[in-house]
């Protein structure tokens, strides 16, 4: 049975031909333990406030810090979920729930940046595809990990005949 594939997806027959399409993986990058760490501490921090007031106060006041909380612990959660996996057959971005991926041959260029808005800074990688829109990824989470990144992906770029547009 012939497999179709559109411009981000994996094939459409499961397993077997997602590991045929998107080849052998070679790096995954996720956001960094760290970074979670913080996120879900303060949530922790927030909830346990939530504890003291109700306990000094009222047992009411419990309501508000405990849901308040849970917004970092959740998105402490939800930062685990992300992550980029390099193949040898392309490139697949993860994303909360779902994935995106890019096979070598939809790739026409590899544009990598540093963009500063207002106080901050952050460095993104964008896959121009030679039909329908790009895909970007980022620094996110993987701050130190980031040059890595964009190492094996340059590798990956060339063994693959991709352009690659540095505009830092």
């Amino acid at each position: 049975m012939p497999q179709s594939l559109d411009e981000n997806s994996l094939p459409v027959a499961g397993p077997a031909s997602h590991e045929s399409a998107i080849g052998e993986p070679i790096r995954l990058f996720r956001p960094q333990f760290r970074y979670r760490a913080v996120v879900g501490t303060i949530g922790t921090l927030i909830i346990a406030g939530g504890i003291v007031l109700a306990v000094m106060i009222h047992p009411f006041m419990l309501c508000f810090p405990a849901l308040l909380g849970l917004l970092p612990l959740g998105f402490a959660y939800l930062m685990g979920k992300m992550g980029i996996l390099l193949c040898t057959g392309g490139v697949v971005r993860l994303t909360i729930g779902r994935s995106v991926t890019c096979l070598w041959h939809q790739i026409s260029r590899i544009e990598v940046e540093k963009r500063k808005d207002g106080l901050t800074s952050m460095r993104q990688c964008v896959l121009g595809m030679k039909e329908g829109p790009g895909i970007t990824l980022t620094d996110f989470g993987i701050e130190r990990r980031f040059e890595e990144m964009l190492g094996v992906l340059r590798e990956q770029a060339e063994i693959n005949g991709v352009a690659w547009i540095d505009k830092r």
